[in-house]
């Protein structure tokens, strides 16, 4: 379907507006989520979507939202973009869609050519064709090995009905990231994922991303278990745009 789901929208929000974001890609636009969420916290962004159904460019009115609208398979376009490095590649309900080998090699082109990547896609979740689309389907399966080789931080929550199962947001630092400039993904999330209530999170990840004294209060014990922890926590102050 052209819509990603809600359940991490609170996140991808804050990560927008604290990215520092010139040009993104975005594969698979869609309805255009994502590109909305750009141009209201980055207006001077260059946005290119990538979109392989033509009808839903025209439908959604693509070309008013991005400055660039490319109708090809993302497989394609790599082709064409050996050279070119974005701020930020975004894969929003995108990457279950893809033969696992092509995923795979998407990932692995960008995080050369990004400075950050964030891939959202649900757990053990079946979809066929839609609306005669055979893109809609899901045809591969994503765990959190397969983000292993790269430096990222691996979320995982209960999702919002009416979906169902377990929604996954990854964040990646791409080798583009200059950390003298700008932030580590993990060091943006920090002020932010206690509050959000987080399911089944490493205690490697919370090593990494938060001081002792919080990994004390949060008493982490083993390699998974539920963090609850919204009622001990503020969350950080959105600044007015």
């Amino acid at each position: 379907m052209p819509y990603s789901g809600t359940t991490f929208d609170d996140l991808t929000e804050y990560l927008i507006e604290a990215l520092p974001i010139q040009s993104v890609l975005d594969i698979g636009a869609g309805e255009g989520k994502y590109g909305r969420l750009l141009r209201k916290y980055h207006p001077q962004a260059h946005l290119t979507g990538v979109e392989i159904m033509g009808d839903y460019i025209s439908r959604f009115n693509l070309n008013a939202l991005y400055d660039r609208v490319v109708n090809l398979n993302i497989l394609d376009l790599m082709k064409q973009e050996v050279d070119t490095i974005y701020d930020l590649v975004i894969m929003g309900d995108v990457i279950e869609h893809l033969p696992k080998s092509g995923g795979t090699d998407v990932l692995h082109f960008y995080v050369h050519r990004a400075r950050y990547l964030m891939i959202l896609y649900p757990e053990r979740t079946f979809q066929g064709t839609y609306l005669d689309n055979p893109h809609e389907a899901h045809i591969s399966v994503w765990t959190k090995a397969d983000f292993a080789p790269f430096d990222s931080v691996y979320l995982e929550r209960e999702a919002k009905p009416p979906a169902k199962g377990i929604k996954i947001l990854v964040g990646i630092n791409g080798f583009m990231l200059d950390t003298q400039t700008a932030p580590l993904i993990q060091a943006v999330l920090d002020p932010y994922l206690p509050h959000s209530a987080l399911y089944r999170v490493s205690r490697s990840f919370y090593r990494r991303l938060l001081p002792m004294s919080l990994r004390q209060r949060l008493n982490l014990s083993g390699l998974n278990r539920e963090v609850e922890a919204a009622h001990m926590f503020t969350p950080p102050t959105r600044s007015d745009h």
